[in-house]
């Protein structure tokens, strides 16, 4: 990521957690002098530049890509390196609820994103110079899931369906939500908003009767934490 440590090249060496500690795959001999440490997660053997690393999304797979530098400079004097791993991705949750008039099974079998114009990647690469920012192509005018998640049973807690999507920032309108519950299709427009790594983005959606509504905490249209995640209140509008 900067200058090479001095006689020694230590790019992408893989470490591993065993109940003794951490080891390296190839051994670190640390000198006098001061070095910083980048990690990142999951590893990969392809990498070959920390400015590179693949962070490949689908719908098939969650995975939690992750970065990290050390706080301190390691050397013969400080051998541990204290490195805060940050995830890189951000993560959209659809949370489903019905309410006691609702007499149906619950059934989320599908939730998309879509655009008028490409807005998605799903070949991305995660900059660990950068703070784990994440560069990719948009690509597509859609993202799909097959969550197949249903509410256990009438009154029980909500259920979660969560995806991993790169940070992006939407203006109002530029992208809607889809979702298929229990067959019948809903859509709702996004409000103006950015997706940032690190935060979880919860849209929250209530099945009554005769309609579907959307909505986060205290009236808001996203309800968003630490992970990180936001929620807020919208209807859903049945698709004709």
């Amino acid at each position: 990521m900067g200058d090479a440590y001095p006689r020694y090249d230590a790019q992408n060496n893989k470490s591993t957690k065993t109940a003794a500690g951490w080891s390296q795959a190839k051994p670190v001999y640390l000198l006098s002098d001061k070095a910083t440490i980048w990690a990142y997660y999951p590893y990969n053997q392809a990498v070959a530049d920390g400015t590179k690393v693949p962070v490949p999304i689908n719908a098939g797979t969650s995975v939690d890509y992750m970065w990290g530098k050390s706080t301190n400079q390691v050397s013969v004097i400080e051998t541990d390196a204290v490195i805060p791993m940050k995830h890189a991705l951000s993560q959209l949750v659809i949370r489903l609820k019905v309410s006691p008039e609702y007499h149906n099974d619950g059934n989320l079998t599908s939730a998309k994103l879509k655009s008028k114009a490409a807005k998605f990647g799903t070949s991305g690469t995660m900059n660990l110079n950068d703070n784990g920012r994440i560069i990719f192509s948009p690509t597509s005018t859609e993202l799909s899931w097959t969550p197949n998640t249903t509410i256990p049973a009438q009154g029980n807690p909500s259920v979660d369906f969560a995806a991993a999507i790169y940070p992006m920032s939407l203006a109002s309108g530029e992208v809607s939500m889809e979702v298929v519950i229990d067959g019948a299709t809903y859509t709702y427009s996004i409000p103006q908003i950015s997706w940032e790594a690190g935060k979880r983005y919860i849209y929250s959606i209530t099945m009554r009767s005769n309609d579907a509504e959307i909505g986060g905490e205290n009236g808001q249209s996203v309800t968003i934490e630490p992970w990180g995640s936001s929620e807020s209140d919208v209807t859903l509008v049945p698709v004709k």
